[in-house]
């Protein structure tokens, strides 16, 4: 009986440490651009997909964690309306980078399907790569309101 209790209570354990190290839940992401650059194939843009973890924090506190290997759809409108899709895949560093690009306005739609246990999300906005010092306005669409 003495055994039996042991190994009930060690399975419990297990299954609490697991459902803490690894919640089944659905965990948030977010898309990120930060601005551009240029190389010597042309302009390029680069995409984060983010975990915001609060997890092991204040609840006032978070981190931003990169997720590797997870498929992003990326489409790029420039501005005479021609449009290319990429399906690609974030690097360890949670980026994806769009290669040879002209120095053009684009309109920029980032979309992530989810996988595994995290939610999708999307990212869109304007980008202007013909100027090096231009900002751009972008909206944070919650995929799951």
């Amino acid at each position: 009986m003495l055994k039996k209790s042991i190994v009930i209570l060690f399975i419990v354990a297990v299954i609490l440490t697991l459902s803490y190290l690894y919640p089944s839940t659905n965990l948030e992401t977010e898309i990120t651009y930060y601005g551009h650059s240029a190389s010597s194939n042309g302009e390029y843009m680069t995409v984060y997909l983010l975990h915001k973890d609060n997890s092991k924090l204040t609840p006032e506190s978070f981190r931003y964690v990169p997720l590797n290997d997870m498929p992003l759809s990326i489409n790029i409108t420039d501005d005479e309306n021609r449009t290319k899709s990429y399906s690609m895949t974030t690097n360890a560093k949670g980026q994806a980078r769009v290669m040879s690009l002209e120095k053009r306005n684009y309109h920029v739609s980032v979309m992530f399907e989810g996988k595994y246990n995290y939610k999708p999300s999307r990212w869109e906005g304007d980008v202007d790569l013909k100027n090096s010092s231009s900002s751009y306005r972008h909206e944070y669409f919650d995929l799951n309101s």
